[in-house]
């Protein structure tokens, strides 16, 4: 099992590279759906804290499942951001 200093590294790049993303979207298409691109944002940031928080709330039971849970809904919740961002790009098309 990672280290939790690994998975909170992994939160936080995976987390910044949706940042990049909605950055370079705002830039390449001056400006347009600024509110759907500030909703992403704010779910990024939602994520990464609720993330957080579940890796140091204390488990007494089931720690290997509980990350585990963590590490599969960090996956699903950055494959949807990123999936947002790219119905964004490819709506403009």
């Amino acid at each position: 099992m990672a280290s939790i200093r690994s998975l909170k590294k992994d939160i936080d790049y995976l987390a910044s590279e949706v940042l990049v993303d909605c950055q370079i979207y705002l830039f390449t298409n001056g400006g347009k759906n600024l509110e759907s691109i500030e909703a992403i944002v704010d779910a990024t940031y939602q994520l990464r804290e609720d993330l957080f928080d579940r890796i140091n709330t204390p488990v007494k039971e089931g720690i290997k499942s509980h990350f585990r849970s963590i590490k599969e809904d960090l996956n699903s919740g950055i494959d949807s951001l990123f999936e947002q961002i790219s119905q964004l790009a490819a709506a403009k098309e």
